[in-house]
């Protein structure tokens, strides 16, 4: 069962999974090449050389989405994500979004993140 069903599942898994980490940073490199080419710095502003630009760009993807399910699962990913571009845009959508649902969702994965302005929002939140 495990050698017929399991192993296979688990290897296509990987596969996809690196195939789509490849695709975003090879999406990067196209654009430095592009960026090289034209004599210019390209995506240098997020990171050390760029390499951060694909979370920028989830980032900036919330503000162009209309679709409120494509927003929540934004806020997951946000929620589980490290980097501190991340946790900003959590602070923004708990701030200035109008959906209190959305910012309900976006208080509830600070509440999981160990960020000290995270903590700080949340307590002027709490003293209002």
């Amino acid at each position: 069962m495990i050698d017929s069903f399991v192993i296979p599942l688990v290897k296509i898994l990987i596969v996809l999974n690196a195939t789509l980490v490849g695709v975003t940073y090879m999406v990067l490199l196209e654009r430095k090449v592009i960026a090289w080419a034209q004599s210019r710095l390209g995506p240098m502003r997020v990171g050390p050389y760029g390499i951060l630009q694909p979370i920028a760009d989830a980032v900036k993807l919330y503000g162009t989405v209309a679709d409120r399910e494509m927003r929540q699962q934004l806020i997951n990913i946000y929620g589980q994500r490290t980097e501190p571009e991340a946790t900003d845009k959590l602070l923004d959508i708990v701030k200035n979004d109008t959906d209190y649902n959305l910012r309900r969702q976006a208080i509830g994965a600070l509440q999981r993140k160990n960020d000290p302005r995270a903590t700080k929002l949340l307590l002027e939140l709490i003293d209002k």
